[in-house]
């Protein structure tokens, strides 16, 4: 017996965990460890805190023998969504061992236990028309380039090979093709033909670099992929195919270039970076203003939002209302 582990719990299995992911709201968790017999607890303890509340500890009643180890049963509900975390305290007759979460999500004795964690969710009906469909994804600047672009840039051949190295250690992105929704819509009958119900852009919102997740206006389908106007256009010719268009939501940071940030003062506005007075200031985390700020993977073009700020939420689920009322049938959350 001394061979064998003297507590075991893995989150990963249901054997231990059941359901081991993500549960909805409402529903119960059921736990269950395994002590070896020979170590004679005295109480075996699951202690839980919901993300903002106060801990509070259950009592894991015994359930039963399983090959030389007594096992112990929680069943747990759930009553709200939110982020729960927890982890296990074992009384050996005085003696109090605490067990936390270790690789692989296994149980280890831990003076100070790395906490395991519950997701509750708050369950939805996913859209009929989503459940089944096919979904092609489009990078707009090298899908199609269609009557109608308005080149405000300087645009590489069509068919030339994009520039991907870095140009004095920078990654520029800066390389533009033309291709717009325009060129979508011209598309729309040979995609139709392929069985695809569903179209999924990548970001379209004005921004500096081709790829666009330096989102630089929320509010303006960029101009060269035809604006707002080619927006509205793709949309109802996609709905009379009977296809819908999802849009690529990036809301974890913007781009340093934008009218929030406004780093370049390329925007009419007064940008976080420009003064501490302006209306976006908070939207972003500053450790020392204006050139330290958190930004996405240490990128200094892409200021991440502070999500917890109550302003920026508002905004964002405001931009999320309006494309929606535009005609978009559904968001992919980036990050």
């Amino acid at each position: 017996m001394k061979d064998f582990p003297v507590f075991c719990y893995q989150s990963t299995s249901e054997l231990y965990r059941c359901p081991s992911g993500g549960i909805p709201k409402g529903e119960a968790v059921t736990f269950r460890v395994k002590i070896r017999r020979d170590t004679f607890a005295y109480h075996v303890y699951f202690v839980c805190q919901k993300e903002g509340g106060a801990s509070y500890r259950l009592s894991m009643p015994w359930s039963g023998l399983d090959n030389g180890y007594n096992v112990y049963e929680l069943n747990f509900p759930v009553d709200e969504s939110g982020l729960y975390f927890y982890h296990f305290e074992v009384d050996y007759y005085g003696n109090y061992v605490r067990y936390g979460k270790g690789e692989g999500g296994f149980a280890l004795a831990q003076q100070n236990p790395v906490n395991f964690q519950i997701t509750c969710y708050q369950p939805w009906q996913t859209p009929d028309w989503y459940t089944g469909g096919v979904m092609y994804q489009i990078f707009p600047d090298r899908f199609c380039k269609g009557e109608g672009a308005v080149e405000e840039k300087e645009l590489r051949a069509w068919g030339d090979t994009p520039e991907y190295l870095p140009k004095k250690g920078v990654i520029t992105n800066d390389d533009f093709f033309g291709g717009n929704l325009w060129g979508v819509i011209e598309r729309l009958p040979y995609l139709k033909e392929l069985g695809v119900t569903t179209l999924y852009l990548n970001p379209i919102f004005k921004a500096r670099s081709n790829h666009r997740y330096d989102t630089g206006d929320y509010m303006q389908v960029d101009g060269l992929l035809g604006g707002n106007e080619a927006f509205l256009a793709l949309v109802e010719k996609a709905h009379k195919l009977k296809m819908r268009v999802v849009l690529d939501g990036v809301f974890n940071h913007t781009g340093d270039d934008s009218l929030y940030f406004n780093k370049y003062g390329n925007y009419d506005s007064i940008g976080a970076y420009q003064s501490k007075a302006s209306p976006y200031h908070s939207w972003f985390q500053f450790t020392q203003f204006p050139d330290k700020y958190t930004s996405w993977w240490g990128i200094d073009t892409l200021p991440s939002a502070n999500k917890s700020n109550k302003g920026y939420r508002r905004f964002i689920t405001g931009v999320v209302r309006h494309w929606l009322k535009k005609g978009a049938d559904g968001w992919r959350l980036d990050v």
